[in-house]
């Protein structure tokens, strides 16, 4: 367990995921709730407070290690909350020095500014908002991983830091604006990823996956018994097929009645296909039998409701186990963990300083759990193969500004999510690689991989052999699938456990069909798992000097993000698709403006704000004065505000929404954010130079800390750029170095 005290002040909903995670790996987390606070359903207030326990005096809290608040320092004063030395973690919508600080929290407006929402949803529709509170959870998993790297700062400083998590900078910084700026137009919406992945009826099933690609439209055909020649014209083109994926999805259906979805699943991925994904409601979650077989769901045995599943961890940890699982309690007594934050030092340094990181993470999950860390202050060193490299590094490619430019440096995606890294090549199927792989670890504290299990081992880079050179190291391991169960050796990405884990289930539009989600952004949420597993490991060596092994998954990471949807699956067997409404809010939806496919997004959070937009748009108010009538007039409501904004631009509809003071954002494509005046006042998107691409505006950081300056350092690194330097740095002199390029065991390829 973490023994930390951690006070949560009010019920926010980022405030509480951030608060749940401290809570469900063996923090002591006292919930102090905020006088006339709006709370949420019950099933959503179960799985948040699990293993909290609720105090009804501010004097109780004194002497926390942690604060994790909404509010700012005036108003936990006003609540008589003392801060004295705790760690403040203060999760806004906005960040405090920009235009927009203050301005309330709607998450739906977090993917409106950021550019998430645009990407989202059928190419003929109105963009389509994230399902259940997957935007808000996402937030609050970015929190507490900048919240451990500050715990970790004061255990090897004694400095107290302040972080300030900015919600609309954590969306932004997952979307693909850096790709968006070389191709030279923003990503838009196409039902799905652009590659082609759609979900796909099989039987009386469904399954995800991108049948656009020749190899696996050919591998489908053979496991369905399908005759290729009674493929029809139009589909048997990669065009036809990505063009209509309306009629792939009715041949597919027409051609495989009374077949099972789960046996096509199967038989496809035993077969080798790359990526695959099954569909599944959150109901069939429980009874999956990979999650069954890996004792994944626990059970919350809560004396008012009965047992109820709730989702298991994202990681098995060798040296941390979590505690039971309990309701939330009501409890004035006093911390029950020790004081282990005490001591008040000024350091300055960055919150992982003096950490190095050996990352031999691919693509997308890995490397953006790395980078988060690299931001942080981490020495990231990442390992490649110059014969093997990452496979980003073939994907997105533009030719480089430089002349001389290796194809293999000017990948847009490889660049998206790995700045401030330096990197590496060592071809690790040579025994003299392994010995430079091993030398390179003594000198770390932490190894990451995302590989399938037995690649780290086959390498002799697996924890115990690496624990035996380095008896402190950790070591962080994630795959699709984890390292046991029936699916341990199936390969996965964002858009296939997106439709294992539920998401896609809850994903579409009211009155349609679920949808996948836009840009596999699943890989860059669940990393945010990840990189904060790391960081737990880091702190708990902080306090007993040991190092770990650490085990995850995707599917373990995915399935807490729509925690309250499976346990409310659990309770009715089903869920219910919101599209763009919202349980606790109506109006709240994505309306048209004037222009080609322009749109705003608006919500009213209360009575209060409905009034104020009646007035606006010219509606009766008092008619649909409670959030019951709006609900059932939602249809009318809807198409009423719709009328009003279709003949305004949108900077106008914006505007005299929000000085009306109707909550409303515009929504925006992945360029338009760069020039934003949220992000474009707080330079936050600033330019840096890759010696290949040329000048590119990358993210900031989604984190402010009051004694750290967080810096983009160094570009992408180019294939094996700092391989010389990185060897000499652990003790290799320059001949040592020099046959090691002769023999090809290392290498740089820079390009001509």
């Amino acid at each position: 367990m973490i023994p930390l005290r951690v006070l949560q002040v009010g019920s926010d909903l980022s405030v509480a995921y951030c608060g749940l995670q401290f809570a469900l790996w063996g923090s002591d987390v006292a919930l102090f709730q905020i006088p006339g606070e709006a709370g949420e359903d019950e099933t959503t207030k179960r799985f948040l407070s699990a293993n909290k326990r609720l105090i009804t005096r501010a004097g109780d809290a004194e002497g926390a290690d942690v604060l994790i608040t909404a509010l700012s320092s005036a108003a936990l004063a006003g609540l008589g909350v003392e801060t004295g030395d705790a760690l403040v973690s203060r999760i806004v919508p906005y960040a405090e020095d920009g235009v927009l600080g203050g301005t309330p929290s709607v998450p739906l407006l977090l993917e409106a500014a950021s550019g998430y929402l645009g990407i989202n949803g059928s190419p003929d529709r109105e963009p389509l908002r994230a399902p259940a509170n997957l935007v808000a959870y996402i937030v609050g998993a970015s929190a507490f991983g900048a919240t451990l790297a500050a715990v970790h700062k004061r255990l090897a400083t004694g400095e107290v830091e302040r972080v300030v998590t900015s919600g609309l900078d954590v969306i932004a910084s997952m979307t693909p604006f850096l790709r968006s700026q070389l191709a030279g137009r923003a990503d838009k919406r196409h039902g799905g990823p652009a590659t082609g992945v759609r979900l796909f009826p099989v039987g009386t099933g469904k399954v995800s996956l991108n049948l656009a690609d020749e190899s696996m439209f050919t591998m489908a055909l053979g496991v369905l018994g399908i005759d290729r020649a009674s493929v029809p014209g139009d589909l048997d083109t990669l065009a036809g097929r990505r063009g209509d994926p309306t009629a792939l999805g009715e041949f597919l259906r027409s051609n495989s009645e009374g077949r099972s979805a789960e046996a096509f699943f199967k038989a496809m991925m035993n077969l080798g296909a790359p990526r695959i994904g099954l569909f599944q409601e959150p109901a069939a979650l429980l009874s999956n039998e990979h999650m069954c077989a890996t004792g994944y769901f626990r059970t919350l045995d809560d004396p008012e409701h009965g047992p109820t599943p709730y989702p298991g961890m994202p990681a098995a940890m060798s040296r941390i186990d979590p505690p039971p699982l309990e309701p939330m309690r009501d409890s004035g007594e006093g911390w029950q963990a020790a004081d282990l934050m005490s001591g008040c030092h000024r350091s300055r340094r960055r919150p992982l300083e003096g950490v190095r990181i050996i990352d031999f993470t691919q693509a997308w999950i890995g490397p953006f759990a790395t980078t988060m860390l690299a931001d942080l202050g981490a020495d990231v060193i990442k390992v490649e193969s110059h014969r093997r490299p990452d496979i980003w590094r073939h994907s997105m490619t533009k030719p480089g500004t430089h002349p001389g430019a290796h194809p293999l440096n000017v990948s847009a995606n490889f660049a998206s999510t790995n700045r401030n890294k330096r990197g590496i090549a060592i071809d690790l199927n040579q025994e003299r690689g392994r010995r430079v792989a091993r030398e390179l670890i003594r000198t770390a504290d932490v190894v990451t991989s995302n590989f399938t299990p037995g690649v780290m081992h086959k390498f002799g880079l697996d924890h115990a052999s690496l624990a035996s050179i380095n008896p402190g190291i950790i070591t962080v391991a994630w795959s699709g699938y984890g390292e046991t169960g029936p699916y341990a050796d199936y390969k996965a990405n964002g858009a296939t456990i997106e439709a294992m884990a539920g998401w896609d289930a809850l994903f579409g539009y009211a009155d349609g069909d679920p949808m996948v989600m836009g840009f596999y952004q699943m890989d860059a949420i669940t990393g945010l798992k990840m990189a904060a597993c790391t960081l737990l490991a880091l702190v708990h060596r902080d306090l007993t000097g040991e190092g770990q092994e650490v085990v995850g998954s995707m599917i373990a990471s995915a399935i807490p993000y729509i925690g309250e949807e499976v346990m409310r699956a659990s309770l009715s067997g089903s869920n219910r698709r919101w599209g763009n409404r919202h349980p606790g809010m109506v109006p709240h939806g994505v309306y048209p403006v004037a222009g080609d496919d322009q749109w705003i997004a608006l919500a009213c959070r209360d009575d209060e704000d409905w009034q104020k937009l009646a007035g606006l748009v010219g509606m009766d108010a008092e008619a649909w004065n409670s959030l019951s009538a709006r609900r059932a007039a939602e249809d009318d409501i809807d198409a009423g505000i719709a009328d009003w904004t279709r003949c305004r631009p949108r900077a106008t509809a914006v505007a005299e929404a929000v000085a009306a003071g109707v909550p409303a954002a515009p929504v925006l494509d992945v360029l338009e954010i760069l020039d934003y005046p949220e992000f474009a006042e707080r330079e936050w998107f600033p330019e840096q130079r890759h010696p290949d691409l040329g000048p590119l505006r990358y993210g900031g950081f989604p984190w402010a800390f009051a004694h750290a300056e967080l810096a983009a350092e160094r570009p992408p690194p180019r294939l094996g750029e700092h391989t010389r330097e990185v060897l000499t740095e652990v003790g290799l002199d320059a001949s040592e170095v020099d046959a090691l390029y002769r023999d090809d065991v290392v290498g740089t390829v820079l390009g001509s």
